[in-house]
């Protein structure tokens, strides 16, 4: 209790030397090991993580413990190390087989190595057994868009705005109905995206303002 006390109260070197300590004593509780590599890749240092992904008795834990499975599949994702991060989550597969979050971080790990047809297929089998993982949908939206399947990615979005009316969506949409020249429904979409979000990178007032210019140039006079 008191490691995760120190560890809430940002005392994280006092978290990390309890954990190393809990494992160095108690090597033969499962628990330990967890709580050790949570405090780790949460906060600790470089080296103390590289030491952890390669610590011999943790690495014989991984072979069977699916919790620490999924700990080194998260840490590896983190690193951009993806094919270790597969690695792993492969075998989490093996066993959780309709577990969709697997699924969805398969599709993480494609779409971050381009290739975007697998991500696509792994999202879709995310998308089967979780119908209302909306970034399950705004991923497949982003990556159809890539591949330049306008329609479907539009489809993909607007199914993510109906479970969450994530603001990301909601402008990727309108910048699918930009891509068709559908202006005034690009519009449309773009007002319902919130003010603060005017200081995004991807500012929607401007595009705002860009189609308000078209559309007033293209008027018949």
């Amino acid at each position: 209790a008191s490691l995760y006390l120190d560890f809430l109260s940002k005392r994280y070197h006092l978290s990390m030397i309890q954990a190393k300590s809990l494992l160095k004593d108690y090597p033969e509780i499962p628990d330990v090991y967890l709580d050790y590599l949570e405090i780790c890749f949460a906060v600790g240092t470089e080296e103390s993580k590289k030491e952890a992904l390669k610590n011999e008795l943790i690495l014989e834990k991984a072979k069977t413990d699916y919790r620490i499975m999924w700990l080194f599949a998260r840490e590896f994702y983190q690193r951009k190390e993806f094919d270790l991060s597969k690695e792993y989550i492969t075998k989490l597969l093996a066993v959780f087989r309709h577990n969709p979050l697997f699924y969805y971080n398969l599709g993480n790990i494609f779409f971050n190595k381009g290739k975007y047809i697998k991500a696509i297929e792994y999202y879709t089998t995310a998308s089967e057994l979780a119908p209302l993982f909306d970034r399950v949908y705004h991923n497949l939206g982003v990556l159809y868009y890539k591949i330049g399947e306008i329609n479907k990615a539009i489809k993909s979005f607007d199914k993510a705005i109906s479970i969450s009316k994530n603001p990301e969506s909601i402008y990727n949409i309108a910048v699918c109905y930009l891509e068709k020249r559908e202006y005034e429904t690009a519009y449309h979409y773009l007002n319902k995206i919130p003010n603060w979000m005017n200081d995004f990178k991807y500012s929607p007032y401007f595009l705002k303002e860009k189609i308000k210019e078209f559309l007033f140039t293209s008027l018949i006079t």
